[in-house]
């Protein structure tokens, strides 16, 4: 799925000769995130600050760069930033490309007040790689960073939690494919980037970038599609979820401390008759030390023994169970008397 950018307007940072930095803006049709409280509360659990943040101020944010390992050397050539246009269904994106190594300041003074402005900043894999290397540069230009630790949603976070059951691998490509349901078209492998920047510093011809920058928009507009998609996962309904989706949305509830939407996720698994014993197991856990039914508990130990007929563990908590509903049985007939 190709984004639909409106049109593209490219013009210097700043006028005459002294500017090194190159804009690229574009108008992207697409509906606002509309994030809601189950996701919010999962993103809560790495940093409180995403419980209450300010969607009208989100900002998406993806670096291209001279290498893919990090570290003082790497030196973010070309910035996507994606925010919300006000429209309903609008976002502006505009892309900042260092046309020379000498402009880097420049850069990232432009960057600067976009960084300081956002509620939270949206990446994939971008509080392991973008907000670092961006950090750095602005020490190594001894600059003042825009803000030290910002409010960060990293898509890949939760992606993890959702899919790597059922995925062999949470890339970014690979969710595209399998949970977004498309496939790139005429897109550059991203380690080949690098070299496309090379290139263009030797020969000075901007068409040489045209493939970075498609990539770096398609980045952009995936992470977008995938924030949309993990929003109606953690909160819509949950028969629109697949058994491994809502396996995985119960791990992050777990994760979370969201306790009564992971007892909702483990009980419509058990209604589904799922294959798998653990959500059998968990759900005994809860009725055998929380709520104490033990009869419920009984009930569903006993389904995940017909899926695991021989799981001695599971034997020895039915064992037990059953001690314990007895035991609490002749409690009652005692009281009662």
């Amino acid at each position: 799925m190709s984004p639909g950018v409106l049109k593209w307007e490219t013009a210097w940072l700043t006028e005459g000769p002294s500017s090194k930095v190159l804009l690229r803006r574009g108008s992207l049709e697409a509906p606002h995130l509309g994030i809601g409280k189950r996701l919010r509360g999962y993103l809560a659990s790495f940093d409180e600050r995403l419980r209450n943040f300010d969607e009208s101020r989100l900002l998406l944010l993806d670096l291209e760069t001279t290498g893919l390992c990090g570290g003082t050397g790497t030196i973010p050539f070309l910035a996507g930033i994606l925010v919300p246009d006000g429209a309903r269904s609008r976002w502006q994106l505009t892309q900042y490309f260092l046309v020379t190594p000498a402009g880097e300041k420049q850069f990232l003074e432009a960057l600067a007040p976009l960084l300081a402005g956002a509620s939270a900043i949206v990446s994939f894999n971008g509080k392991r790689f973008d907000w670092p290397v961006l950090l750095s540069r602005y020490v190594l230009n001894k600059m003042c960073p825009p803000v030290d630790d910002p409010p960060h949603i990293d898509l890949l976070y939760p992606a993890r939690r959702l899919w790597s059951k059922a995925l062999q691998s949470v890339a970014l490509q690979n969710l595209e494919e399998r949970v977004l349901g498309f496939r790139r078209r005429f897109d550059i492998p991203s380690a080949l980037v690098p070299s496309y920047y090379q290139m263009f510093l030797a020969s000075r011809q901007l068409g040489v970038m045209y493939p970075v920058f498609a990539h770096n928009v398609q980045d952009i507009f995936s992470m977008l599609l995938l924030a949309m998609r993990l929003s109606e996962s953690f909160d819509g309904e949950y028969a629109c979820l697949s058994e491994l989706e809502l396996a995985g949305l119960a791990r992050a509830c777990k994760r979370a401390g969201m306790d009564a939407e992971r007892l909702d996720c483990l009980r419509n698994l058990v209604e589904r008759n799922v294959f798998e014993i653990l959500p059998y197991v968990e759900l005994a856990k809860y009725c055998e030390h929380k709520a104490k039914d033990y009869a419920t508990a009984i009930s569903l130990v006993k389904r995940a023994l017909r899926l695991a007929p021989g799981n001695v563990e599971l034997q020895k908590r039915l064992h037990r169970l059953q001690r314990k509903s007895e035991s609490w049985a002749r409690g009652a007939s005692h009281n009662n008397h």
